[in-house]
């Protein structure tokens, strides 16, 4: 069971937990929790599995192998560096996505956490720091995999939710060799519980002494009028209490003097899409438009530098990073129209493969 709104939900669990237990003294322990957490009532793993829709031996089995059941490659990214990815097969990914619908989707995040869920948008994490004099731009390194499966034990999956056996169930599915995999489903949803305790500790401490905070998965952003050097101090010592460790590559302090951008959105003045990138991307979709959609995806940064790379998935891609303009510039004629032609270009593909 869980809470919509003021609503009680009741799952086929509550069912069989009533049967076992009676409808009052199920009532009374839901109602305890339900008033304490959003996520749902489970308190063994019989619970679990009629939760998840999934026999209890196929998710101890699932559990103990968890970490085999991976595919992992490599992408190129904007940078030149190289990207693990963990991909899961597909009785695992089926789990996962189980997992993260009947679960982790249930689970309260902070204000500050600005991307992963319902509603979340780069618009969003770059609005509150437009026209600000003074920009902090940090980044985690390797964020997944320093989401160890402790961090899940002790916020995620605690005691405090789930008895021990359920939270060590759920915890060996959602890893992989000890940390949060990327490429699992469920990994953005864990990171933003994770979070949870920094982001509303940070926010409430910047939002004391008038800075704007937010945090992108593992870009966290700050802006005020005033220098930022003790808002870096305080985030950076935090973060590595917790175990992460801050790229410092990827760390800068810049003024409005300079070109400001929040994941990757301008915000000097008011937001704005960089020239540069809607330039490339119009001569991107120009090529597909008019040489043909495979003869554009062939010669292609995504097809040279991503294995498996399809070209459906290519053009999907355009269409994502057109509505990232549209959101910015709704007005913009000609991106209004490629994104319509290039859904034509998909629909074209499903029919040849008819």
């Amino acid at each position: 069971m869980h809470f919509e709104g003021e609503k009680i939900v009741f799952s086929a669990a509550d069912i069989e937990r009533a049967k076992r237990t009676g409808i009052e003294n199920m009532l009374l322990r839901a109602d305890q929790y339900c008033s304490a957490f959003s996520i749902p009532y489970i308190c063994d793993l019989f619970e679990l599995s009629t939760e998840l829709g999934l026999p209890a031996e196929d998710l101890a089995r699932i559990g103990s192998r968890a970490s085999m059941k991976y595919r992992c490659y490599y992408i190129k990214t904007g940078s030149g560096k190289f990207r693990k990815i963990e991909e899961p097969d597909f009785e695992l990914r089926i789990v996962q996505n189980r997992i993260l619908n009947h679960i982790l989707r249930y689970y309260r995040i902070s204000e500050h956490a600005a991307a992963y869920h319902k509603g979340a948008s780069v618009k969003n994490n770059a609005m509150p720091h437009v026209g600000k004099r003074y920009l902090l731009k940090m980044d985690l390194s390797d964020f997944f995999g320093h989401i160890t499966d402790s961090m899940l034990m002790d916020t995620v999956f605690s005691e405090q939710h789930f008895p021990y056996p359920v939270g060590r169930t759920l915890t060996d599915i959602c890893t992989r060799n000890g940390s949060v995999p990327q490429g699992a489903c469920t990994s953005p949803a864990i990171s933003n519980i994770v979070m949870k305790g920094f982001d509303d500790r940070m926010g409430r401490w910047c939002s004391y002494r008038g800075i704007s905070y937010t945090r992108y998965s593992d870009d966290l952003t700050f802006s005020s009028d005033e220098p930022l050097y003790p808002a870096y101090r305080k985030a950076r010592r935090m973060l590595e209490e917790m175990g992460f460790g801050i790229n410092d590559d990827k760390t800068h302090f810049i003024t409005s003097a300079g070109r400001q951008q929040v994941t990757g959105l301008v915000v000097n003045d008011k937001l704005g899409i960089p020239a540069d990138y809607r330039r490339r991307l119009r001569q991107e979709i120009y090529y597909v438009l008019k040489f043909g959609a495979r003869d554009a995806f062939s010669r292609s940064d995504d097809c040279r530098n991503e294995p498996g790379m399809t070209l459906r998935r290519y053009l999907l891609r355009l269409i994502g990073k057109t509505e990232y303009v549209l959101q910015i510039r709704n007005d913009d004629r000609f991106f209004r129209e490629a994104k319509i032609k290039l859904a034509e270009e998909i629909a074209k593909l499903s029919s040849a493969e008819e």
